[in-house]
């Protein structure tokens, strides 16, 4: 539990607002960044991957309802991929409420956690070195 005084109300207003701007900045949902701020604030490890998942279904929502309004997205790629994405989720929720079960150990949802945050750390790597890469040929191709 999060034990407020007059250090914590200024404290972690200020980090949640640094969260969302570098959530805005890299284009991610506020629960990959959020879920982890939260760990470090004292919250429960359910409880921070459960809140962390809210906001990461909100956001991938708006974004969602963006791309159709804007006639971006095609109606049966959604589609495929809704259904992809909610029995993926299934599938791992069901494996990781067994899995912490069996250890009787709430850390696994930090685990989790940490997974998904270093998976995502690495691709926005991949993505931005492609990035630069090919920035770098047009470029070539320029002058």
């Amino acid at each position: 539990e999060i034990r407020w005084n007059a250090v914590n109300t200024i404290r972690y207003p200020l980090l949640c607002s640094l969260a969302g701007v570098l959530a805005g900045l890299f284009g991610v949902g506020g629960g990959i960044i959020k879920g982890p701020l939260m760990l470090e604030l004292g919250v429960e490890p359910q409880v921070a991957g459960a809140t962390a998942s809210t906001m990461i279904l909100f956001t991938s929502a708006s974004a969602a309802v963006s791309f159709q309004v804007f006639g971006l997205l095609k109606g049966d790629y959604g589609t495929f991929c809704f259904i992809l994405g909610f029995s993926c989720t299934l599938l791992g929720q069901v494996a990781i409420q067994r899995w912490m079960q069996e250890t009787k150990r709430p850390s696994v949802t930090v685990l989790s956690i940490g997974f998904v945050l270093a998976i995502s750390t690495v691709l926005l790597v991949m993505e931005m070195v492609g990035h630069m890469a090919r920035t770098e040929d047009l470029q070539k191709l320029v002058l």
